[in-house]
């Protein structure tokens, strides 16, 4: 069962300028952690980027004649 209920919020409560800051207070919580973790990848992905340009050069091309 469901009751309603009538209740008053600030504007700020429901507003977008409320939202916007909740999600930057967010991202700079989050920042440091998140660039630990890209500077971990990076070597990682610069690799497999690397590999992959060996391999497609590797492959034969189709040659008309």
């Amino acid at each position: 069962m469901s009751q309603r209920i009538n209740i008053m919020l600030p504007e700020e409560t429901l507003g977008k300028k409320s939202l916007r800051e909740q999600l930057q207070a967010g991202y700079r919580a989050n920042a440091t952690e998140t660039l630990r973790i890209a500077a971990e990848w990076f070597p990682l992905e610069e690799e497999a980027w690397r590999t992959s340009l060996v391999r497609s050069s590797r492959r034969p091309r189709n040659q008309e004649n």
